[in-house]
């Protein structure tokens, strides 16, 4: 391409920058909305406006075939990289049924990859607003212009940006000492990709077979993340009592956050090692544990707590349990355990607790 041509390119260029950068903003805007409707989960969704610069290497490259600005298909480019691999044709079902995709553009880079070679899995489509989503005013001004989305998973992304970072686009540019430790890692990192969705699909798994234990009225289920996730997001008593104490504080029940960390740790200190213990624990504790809270919030222990999530109450039966034997010590090296407060601050949280449970008693027990 001659320079006449690249400068009139770069010029057109300069004159709409910003609205391919507005282009760029609507369209990842658009993206994190249409994939947060479909419940689908995503690590992060980037996006970038094609520098001057960029696009000047590219105009100038040998194999360069663009004759106008609009030829160019990457000015604005999102990437959203996703947490599985099997997420990325999801992700990809919704792009196709959203947006006009530009097939001479586009490449699925995962089906032309070699069994025996190299290299980085990732779907790239081109694409534009269909006529509908044109016509609305918000978009109006974009009808036409292209946006290059690409889709990968998170292990996909981390060897595209070491391999960008070491500087190799081809086998070929690697020297043959170091090929083939190119080819271990893309391996490996291959194997963790379709491990991890077999890690999520086991637990998923679990998490039904707990269920149904559950519903089945067998509670027999050991102590961890999963069936404690299950039992305090599906057990009504246990969700009952959430909701109890959560209005105590004038609070509602969120989801989202977990307590898992604290009560896994807990628990077996406390000699709860089953669901059925835990559902026993719960239900003999629950009075002494709605006043634990009450006398809690009235001293402003708490602060303006304004949610909670699934499984507060077997947070606050930790602190109960902690508090039990009205020994300022024991509830300090169970603060220590969890990881809450620091070294400092731990000993005058102990004695609260301990006052608050022995307030929290006497008014159970009168």
């Amino acid at each position: 391409m001659n320079s006449g041509r690249v400068a009139t390119i770069l010029q057109d260029y300069d004159k709409h920058h910003n609205l391919y950068q507005s282009f760029t903003d609507a369209m990842s805007a658009l993206a994190e909305k249409l994939l947060r409707a479909q419940s689908l989960k995503f690590h992060a969704i980037t996006s970038r406006t094609k520098s001057r610069d960029s696009l000047e290497k590219k105009l100038n490259k040998p194999e360069s075939r663009h004759g106008k600005l609009a030829d160019v298909t990457d000015l604005s480019g999102v990437r959203i990289i996703t947490y599985f691999h099997d997420d990325v044709d999801r992700m990809a079902r919704v792009l196709e049924r959203e947006f006009l995709i530009d097939e001479g553009n586009s490449v699925d880079k995962r089906r032309r990859l070699d069994a025996d070679r190299f290299g980085y899995l990732s779907l790239h489509y081109v694409v534009l607003f269909s006529s509908s989503r044109a016509d609305l005013s918000e978009y109006r001004g974009f009808r036409g212009m292209k946006c290059e989305i690409q889709v990968r998973s998170i292990l996909q992304h981390a060897w595209a940006e070491i391999e960008h970072d070491l500087g190799y686009k081809t086998e070929q540019e690697i020297p043959r000492d170091v090929r083939r430790r190119f080819s271990r890692v893309a391996g490996l990192l291959e194997v963790g990709d379709t491990e991890f969705v077999a890690i999520r699909d086991q637990l998923n798994e679990y998490k039904a077979v707990v269920q149904r234990t559950l519903a089945d009225g067998s509670a027999t289920i050991p102590i961890d993340g999963a069936s404690l996730d299950t039992y305090f997001r599906t057990d009504s008593a246990a969700m009952a009592l959430d909701a109890r104490l959560a209005g105590i504080l004038g609070a509602q029940v969120i989801e989202g956050i977990t307590y898992n960390h604290i009560l896994t740790v807990s628990f077996p200190r406390f000699g709860i090692d089953s669901i059925a213990r835990l559902r026993s624990a719960l239900e003999g504790h629950a009075g002494i544990m709605a006043n634990y809270v009450r006398v809690a919030h009235g001293r402003g222990f708490y602060g303006d707590m304004r949610v909670v999530a699934h499984g507060y109450s077997g947070l606050v039966l930790c602190y109960v349990l902690a508090a039990r034997n009205r020994s300022a010590a024991e509830v300090v090296d169970w603060l220590t355990l969890v990881g809450v407060g620091g070294a400092d601050d731990r000993p005058a949280t102990a004695q609260a607790m301990v006052q608050m449970y022995s307030e929290a008693a006497a008014e159970h027990h009168s």
